[in-house]
Protein backbone atom coordinates (compact mmCIF):
# COMPACT_ATOMS: atom_id res chain seq x y z
CA UNK A 1 0.00 0.00 0.00
CA UNK A 2 3.07 2.17 0.92
CA UNK A 3 4.81 1.77 -2.54
CA UNK A 4 1.63 2.57 -4.24
CA UNK A 5 1.07 6.08 -2.32
CA UNK A 6 4.75 6.52 -3.21
CA UNK A 7 4.40 5.56 -7.10
CA UNK A 8 0.94 7.49 -7.32
CA UNK A 9 2.34 10.90 -5.14
CA UNK A 10 5.70 10.44 -7.86
CA UNK A 11 3.51 10.40 -10.86
CA UNK A 12 1.05 13.39 -9.64
CA UNK A 13 4.43 15.25 -9.42
CA UNK A 14 5.92 14.12 -12.62
CA UNK A 15 2.47 15.10 -14.06
CA UNK A 16 2.77 18.87 -12.55
CA UNK A 17 6.34 19.43 -13.23
CA UNK A 18 5.46 18.66 -17.12
CA UNK A 19 1.68 20.82 -17.13
CA UNK A 20 4.14 23.90 -15.24
CA UNK A 21 7.07 23.79 -17.58
CA UNK A 22 4.89 24.91 -20.30
CA UNK A 23 3.82 27.64 -18.46
CA UNK A 24 6.81 28.85 -16.66
CA UNK A 25 7.24 32.28 -16.36
CA UNK A 26 10.00 33.58 -18.22
CA UNK A 27 11.61 35.66 -14.62
CA UNK A 28 11.67 31.74 -13.01
CA UNK A 29 12.68 29.71 -16.28
CA UNK A 30 15.97 31.57 -16.47
CA UNK A 31 15.45 33.22 -19.46
CA UNK A 32 15.30 37.31 -19.42
CA UNK A 33 15.13 38.19 -22.73
CA UNK A 34 13.46 37.02 -25.57
CA UNK A 35 14.14 37.81 -29.41
CA UNK A 36 11.61 39.34 -31.52
CA UNK A 37 10.63 36.15 -33.18
CA UNK A 38 9.12 34.79 -29.62
CA UNK A 39 7.17 37.89 -29.17
CA UNK A 40 4.53 39.56 -31.02
CA UNK A 41 5.05 43.02 -32.75
CA UNK A 42 3.61 44.79 -30.99
CA UNK A 43 4.58 44.12 -27.86
CA UNK A 44 4.65 46.92 -25.15
CA UNK A 45 8.02 45.72 -23.59
CA UNK A 46 10.23 45.18 -26.91
CA UNK A 47 12.78 47.49 -27.67
CA UNK A 48 14.61 47.48 -31.24
CA UNK A 49 18.37 48.33 -31.55
CA UNK A 50 20.41 49.67 -34.40
CA UNK A 51 20.96 46.51 -36.72
CA UNK A 52 17.16 45.78 -36.22
CA UNK A 53 17.14 42.88 -33.34
CA UNK A 54 14.37 43.19 -31.26
CA UNK A 55 14.22 42.16 -27.74
CA UNK A 56 11.77 41.45 -25.02
CA UNK A 57 12.59 41.25 -21.16
CA UNK A 58 9.01 41.41 -20.47
CA UNK A 59 8.65 44.19 -18.38
CA UNK A 60 8.95 47.79 -18.85
CA UNK A 61 12.13 49.86 -18.53
CA UNK A 62 12.73 51.51 -15.02
CA UNK A 63 13.96 54.76 -17.06
CA UNK A 64 13.59 55.38 -21.01
CA UNK A 65 15.24 58.97 -22.39
CA UNK A 66 17.13 60.52 -25.11
CA UNK A 67 19.85 62.81 -24.96
CA UNK A 68 21.62 64.61 -27.08
CA UNK A 69 26.06 65.80 -27.17
CA UNK A 70 27.92 67.30 -29.46
CA UNK A 71 28.50 64.70 -31.93
CA UNK A 72 24.74 63.09 -31.72
CA UNK A 73 21.46 61.96 -29.59
CA UNK A 74 21.86 59.18 -27.49
CA UNK A 75 19.12 56.67 -26.51
CA UNK A 76 19.71 55.14 -22.91
CA UNK A 77 17.46 52.48 -21.57
CA UNK A 78 17.40 51.22 -17.77
CA UNK A 79 16.26 47.99 -16.66
CA UNK A 80 16.30 46.64 -13.14
CA UNK A 81 16.26 42.63 -12.58
CA UNK A 82 16.08 40.06 -9.71
CA UNK A 83 18.68 37.57 -11.79
CA UNK A 84 22.35 37.90 -11.47
CA UNK A 85 23.80 40.04 -14.01
CA UNK A 86 25.68 37.41 -15.38
CA UNK A 87 22.24 35.19 -15.87
CA UNK A 88 20.75 38.66 -17.72
CA UNK A 89 24.41 39.02 -19.76
CA UNK A 90 23.52 35.60 -21.22
CA UNK A 91 20.41 35.88 -21.82
CA UNK A 92 21.11 39.07 -23.85
CA UNK A 93 24.26 37.71 -25.95
CA UNK A 94 21.46 34.49 -26.28
CA UNK A 95 19.23 36.86 -28.41
CA UNK A 96 22.30 38.98 -30.14
CA UNK A 97 24.93 37.22 -30.96
CA UNK A 98 22.20 34.71 -33.36
CA UNK A 99 21.54 37.90 -35.35
CA UNK A 100 24.91 38.21 -36.28
CA UNK A 101 26.02 40.83 -33.81
CA UNK A 102 29.43 40.43 -32.31
CA UNK A 103 29.95 40.70 -28.55
CA UNK A 104 33.33 42.64 -27.07
CA UNK A 105 34.23 42.98 -23.23
CA UNK A 106 34.82 46.44 -22.13
CA UNK A 107 37.12 47.38 -19.30
CA UNK A 108 35.33 47.08 -15.89
CA UNK A 109 35.69 50.17 -14.08
CA UNK A 110 33.28 50.31 -11.28
CA UNK A 111 31.05 48.50 -13.34
CA UNK A 112 30.44 44.06 -13.08
CA UNK A 113 30.26 43.95 -16.77
CA UNK A 114 30.53 46.01 -19.84
CA UNK A 115 29.89 44.90 -23.27
CA UNK A 116 29.55 46.26 -26.86
CA UNK A 117 27.46 44.68 -29.35
CA UNK A 118 28.23 45.87 -32.96
CA UNK A 119 26.58 44.46 -36.14
CA UNK A 120 27.51 45.47 -39.64
CA UNK A 121 25.92 48.60 -40.95
CA UNK A 122 24.92 49.83 -37.71
CA UNK A 123 26.00 51.65 -34.96
CA UNK A 124 27.21 49.99 -31.33
CA UNK A 125 25.07 49.20 -28.86
CA UNK A 126 26.80 49.55 -25.35
CA UNK A 127 25.24 47.33 -22.49
CA UNK A 128 26.42 48.36 -18.83
CA UNK A 129 25.80 45.86 -15.83
CA UNK A 130 25.66 47.16 -12.03
CA UNK A 131 24.38 45.51 -9.07
CA UNK A 132 22.74 48.02 -6.09
CA UNK A 133 21.47 47.03 -2.95
CA UNK A 134 18.30 48.32 -1.93
CA UNK A 135 16.34 48.40 1.17
CA UNK A 136 15.97 45.14 2.71
CA UNK A 137 19.18 43.60 1.51
CA UNK A 138 17.63 43.08 -1.43
CA UNK A 139 20.11 42.89 -4.13
CA UNK A 140 19.42 43.92 -7.89
CA UNK A 141 20.89 43.31 -11.37
CA UNK A 142 21.00 47.14 -13.01
CA UNK A 143 21.14 47.11 -17.38
CA UNK A 144 22.12 50.08 -18.79
CA UNK A 145 21.36 49.72 -22.87
CA UNK A 146 22.41 52.74 -24.75
CA UNK A 147 23.38 53.74 -28.06
CA UNK A 148 23.72 56.87 -30.43
CA UNK A 149 22.04 57.82 -33.45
Amino acid sequence: MWKQMVASGLSLMILAGCDSADKTDVKNSGVVAQGQQAQQKNSETAIYLPGGAGIDFGRKSVNDKVTKDDVSKIRIIQYEFDEAYDVVDKSVASVLLPEKYLRKENPLGKLKLSATYRKAGAGPVLARYSEVIQEGFSKKTVLILSWRF
